[in-house]
């Protein structure tokens, strides 16, 4: 058993259990289950095509979930591996990310990992005012936008067309290497790497998003 927390729609295969607050099923399984890969477009990336193929195969599991209510259903030491991509920094800091990895904990069997990706704050402070060489990751109005715009952006991920006052889909904090290790140790993770040091095959089939701006950190139960 493998989870994809807060997957939206950076799905992996089975092992992997998918699960997102949204209704990914809804949002987006239902216009694309049943199409046939080969005979898509150019305008298809092969990671969408792929989607397809897992969705026609009945390998894509979704299950919709609100993290911030734990997995009460899952029994201690049940889960091999977690992976938390572009996640964390949407969750306040001092009260629901530590639930979140406490969890994390609690779910992982012994030697099993968790994987996190997320915006790097300590990089994204060092490169300004050069911004443009994130562009790669951004909408396309970032390109266009003063420097000062694209760090704003970068920094609260709040510029989507529904992230509204109401409805606040951007970050609450960003977080920094060391900062996270720090956070892990104290949900009771001990051994902890940078990713690119760890590269955990658990995690081998993972598809990291943001890479331009962000750091990957794997912690060992």
């Amino acid at each position: 058993m493998k989870l994809n927390i807060a997957c939206a729609g950076n799905v992996f295969p089975a092992p992997w259990l998918n699960v997102d607050l949204t209704d990914m099923e809804e949002a987006y399984f239902r216009h694309i289950r049943g199409l046939d890969p080969d005979r898509l477009d150019s305008g298809w990336s092969e990671e969408q095509k792929n989607h397809v193929r897992w969705l026609n195969a009945g390998t894509l599991r979704f299950e919709q979930r609100d993290l911030r209510k734990g997995f009460a259903d899952f029994a201690d030491g049940s889960v091999d591996a977690i992976y938390l991509g572009q996640v964390v920094e949407h969750l306040n800091p001092l009260h629901e990310l530590p639930k979140l990895l406490a969890e994390c904990y609690r779910l992982l069997r012994k030697g099993g990992a968790v994987r996190i990706v997320t915006p790097d704050l300590a990089y994204i402070l060092s490169e300004f005012p050069k911004m443009d060489k994130f562009a790669a990751d951004q909408p396309a109005f970032f390109k266009d936008a003063t420097p000062l715009d694209q760090f704003a952006y970068l920094i609260f991920g709040a510029s989507g067309e529904g992230c509204t006052r109401e409805n606040y889909e951007g970050h609450f904090h960003l977080h920094y290497l060391s900062g996270m290790f720090k956070r892990l140790g104290e949900a009771g993770f001990s051994e902890i790497a940078g990713a690119d040091y760890f590269g955990h095959t658990l995690f081998h089939d993972c598809i990291d998003k943001g890479m331009s701006h962000s750091f990957a950190v794997e912690a060992v139960k």
